[in-house]
């Protein structure tokens, strides 16, 4: 199952679909309002985490706090140096990511 969510992260990746980093998403949550998903390491901070979850709540946004550390998680997206977080701004990538951790 978690091959299938980090293999479906690199194809929004490679479709021009994600947003990496705690600020970048909740920056994009606020300008855009197109961010439909968001994965979040296992290893992020406290205040990282309800920065998170604020804006989300806020924005009408899904927040899934994965069992993914921060390299697994940046390494999906290309971000070799890992990340925090991902938005997904595609409603049907973010459905069938969303169908794969049920």
């Amino acid at each position: 199952m978690n091959n299938k969510i980090l293999s479906t992260l690199g194809l929004c990746r490679k479709a021009g679909k994600t947003v990496t980093g705690a600020d970048a998403v909740c920056k994009r949550m606020r300008e855009n309002g197109d961010v439909s998903l968001v994965l979040a390491a296992s290893g992020i901070s406290e205040n990282t985490r309800k920065k998170l979850s604020d804006k989300a709540d806020f924005y009408r946004v899904c927040v899934v706090y994965t069992d993914f550390d921060m390299i697994e998680l940046g390494s999906a997206v290309g971000n070799n140096s890992g990340s925090a977080c991902v938005g997904i701004t595609d409603k049907g990538l973010s459905d069938a990511i969303l169908k794969n951790l049920r």
